[in-house]
């Protein structure tokens, strides 16, 4: 017997529990119905006889691959649907066992060109047998509300089936809806109600594409009580009020996070995995990442716009052990180009435009930009806080890059623009330039 022994197709789940099971009589004959990789299979094929048979069915072309030849083993292409003509065909009316594993293989989700999974923008296909003739994207271009909220509510387990035939039905009338990336469905949601997203076991929620403006939305929140998280394929959040993220965000797209006359707060990692990957972080307020919390891109740039409508009012905050990394890719806090244009502004409580709070920034070959100015009377415009401890280097604060610049644009009212405090505060840059422009003095403590 030569079999495939690759699970990479499909990694069997339970395999000895569901050997167990069947309680395998080594003469007696056995069914597959869902052969895939053929791990099951062979499991059960290895405590056969010679005697014993092995029936498998599989209606997708490329499981065929991992058969092999018995004169015991018998693959039938087809779907188990037609279980009892086929094995009467064979001549085994009866058997002693069979097994289904049902569902999707890991093989036709890792497989984009399957149309099975949304973490690729590929044609929209989905059929277990590529020689049938309906795809989804023929189901979604030509079912009536109805049939899509029936077969929404059989087999999405969706809450309101029908209100998102709907909605699909007024996106392809506007559009072919004809990839995963074009089924973007935005729903209309009254203003002043949170739209919130929560996972409660290990499971990841999953948006892609371009996911539009959500106003009237006030705020969005993303929870988390375990460690499922927020999946960006690529694409944008924008709300008029608050964003708060309080779970996992990772992508290998570019990804922007935008409120419009709200604030940022990421309260959990944030990993863009693309070369090409970028981060942006626009809002009208305040952008806060939080105490231990890390932003790192694979060579994409990250930026921070805080006050984005130029209102006077929107401070950068990295807190204690905070990091931002972009392995080569620009790093800029303070998005706009003048003082009155984007520039970090203190507001509220918090007079300074920019502070490392014993955070760090490390942009490799990548340049830095900080542009900060303080809020009023005493405010200083970027603010890097140290530790008290000289040889605490575990919370050192400040900025590093290897070649690329480091450019620091601070202004105080009445006070520093640029002020370093205590011990294990830097601005390195092992071979490029660092330019400094403070209206209101520089000083390191």
């Amino acid at each position: 017997m030569t079999t495939n022994n690759d699970f990479t197709y499909h990694v069997p789940v339970m395999l000895q529990e569901c050997i167990d099971g069947l309680v395998i009589n080594p003469d007696g004959i056995y069914v597959d119905v869902t052969f895939g990789g053929g791990g099951h299979s062979k499991a059960i094929f290895e405590q056969l006889s010679p005697k014993g048979q092995l029936i498998v069915f599989d209606q997708d072309p490329d499981a065929r691959n991992n058969a092999w030849e018995a004169p015991n083993f018998h693959f039938v292409a087809a779907n188990f649907a037609f279980l009892k003509n086929h094995l009467r065909v064979l001549g085994f009316p009866l058997v002693d066992g069979i097994l289904a594993d049902l569902g999707v293989s890991s093989h036709q989700f890792d497989d984009a060109k399957r149309g099975f999974s949304i973490r690729a923008n590929e044609q929209l296909d989905m059929r277990m047998n590529q020689s049938g003739d309906v795809t989804a994207q023929n189901i979604v271009a030509t079912y009536n509300e109805e049939e899509l909220a029936r077969i929404f509510r059989a087999y999405g387990e969706l809450d309101h089936p029908y209100k998102t035939a709907v909605e699909l039905v007024k996106a392809r009338n506007k559009s072919k809806i004809k990839t995963t990336g074009d089924l973007e469905l935005v729903r209309n949601i009254d203003g002043g109600i949170a739209l919130t997203f929560a996972t409660t076991s290990t499971g990841n929620i999953t948006m892609t594409g371009l996911m539009g403006s959500v106003t009237p939305l006030s705020s969005l929140t993303t929870t988390s009580s375990s460690t499922g998280g927020l999946v960006l394929a690529g694409g944008s959040i924008t709300t008029s009020g608050d964003q708060s993220h309080a779970v996992i965000i990772s992508a290998n797209n570019s990804v922007s996070l935008i409120s419009n006359s709200g604030s940022l707060s990421i309260n959990r990692n944030v990993t863009l995995t693309g070369s090409t990957s970028n981060l942006l972080l626009k809002a009208a307020a305040n952008i806060d990442l939080l105490a231990s919390r890390a932003v790192t891109t694979n060579g994409g740039s990250i930026t921070f716009h805080s006050d984005s409508d130029a209102s006077g009012a929107g401070y950068i905050q990295l807190a204690s052990a905070a990091s931002l990394a972009s392995n080569g890719g620009n790093i800029t806090l303070g998005g706009g180009t003048t003082v009155a244009t984007g520039y970090a502004v203190g507001a509220g409580s918090v007079t300074d435009g920019i502070t490392l709070y014993q955070a760090t920034i490390s942009a490799g070959a990548g340049n830095v930009i900080l542009n900060g100015k303080g809020k009023s009377t005493g405010g200083i415009g970027v603010y890097i806080y140290g530790n008290d401890s000289a040889t605490a280097s575990a919370n050192d604060s400040g900025i590093t890059t290897t070649t690329g610049n480091i450019t620091i644009n601070g202004y105080g009212v009445s006070s520093l623009g640029l002020y370093l405090l205590k011990p294990n505060t830097h601005i390195i840059s092992s071979s490029g330039n660092i330019s400094i422009q403070s209206t209101g003095g520089v000083d390191l403590y």
